[in-house]
């Protein structure tokens, strides 16, 4: 894999009603795995990222890709999207061939994540402040005015499994053994970009997934806010200062 690179990026988490500092409840890493059923070299990037899970302070989510599914067993779970996603951003960060286990965290550091603690240090030297407020209520998403990037920013929404997945795999190099997944990704959606300016979107129906909503450069770029939805759709509004 490539080599690790640190960067920051801003994660914010609303809890209330009325406009509270980001900074206060916020988790302080948003953390991507790229991994799949058919990957014997990512079980210990599996393993230590559902220890992660158990962090509150850390969003994790795992994207299984599809160019494993030439090795004798098709992972269900693996979207092309997914895919997309890993190549996107190892354009900025490397390496020029896609390859898993990957860890990439806040959009802008990569790694194996295969050592546990060279990926706690990495997610420490890396936690997060977030300079901006936000509010929750209804159904909607609010994206606020504010400075965006140059090339603005695209808002994603993510449905992703609240528990730990075990999965049995059926065939490949790892037929037989149990994969746990945390924040086993479901859905991936671009629900449109942002440019400074006050934006609002309908949240679909999660049903029993859990959401989360990715403000993020585009083209792979860094992660600039996050928020989970947990019980319900609902509107975020974030002003970025």
């Amino acid at each position: 894999m490539g080599n690790l690179r640190i960067g920051l990026s801003v994660v914010c988490t609303v809890l209330t009603l009325s406009p509270v500092p980001c900074a206060a409840g916020g988790p302080k890493a948003v953390t991507e795995l790229f991994t799949a059923e058919g990957c014997a070299d990512c079980l210990a990037a599996d393993e230590n990222l559902n220890k992660l899970s158990q962090d509150p302070n850390i969003l994790t989510l795992t994207f299984p890709i599809t160019y494993f599914d030439e090795e004798g067993w098709t992972d269900h779970n693996a979207q092309p999207a997914f895919t997309d996603r890993q190549v996107a951003y190892d354009a900025r960060l490397g390496p020029l061939v896609p390859g898993a286990p990957q860890i990439i965290i806040n959009g802008r550091a990569t790694s194996t994540g295969t050592n546990s603690a060279e990926l706690s240090a990495l997610i420490d030297h890396n936690i997060l402040k977030p300079p901006c407020t936000a509010t929750i209520e209804g159904s909607r998403v609010t994206v606020g005015k504010g400075t965006a990037p140059f090339e603005g920013a695209d808002i994603w929404l993510v449905g992703y499994s609240p528990n730990i997945e075990n999965i049995v795999v059926g065939g490949g190099r790892n037929i037989g053994r149990t994969i746990g997944n945390a924040g086993l990704v479901r859905s991936l959606a671009l629900l449109g970009r942002w440019s400074g300016e006050t934006l609002s979107f309908e949240v679909p129906e999660a049903g029993s997934w859990k959401q989360a909503i990715l403000i993020q450069t585009g083209n792979g770029g860094p992660i600039l806010a996050a928020t989970t939805l947990q019980d319900q759709p609902a509107r975020l509004t974030a002003a970025f200062h």
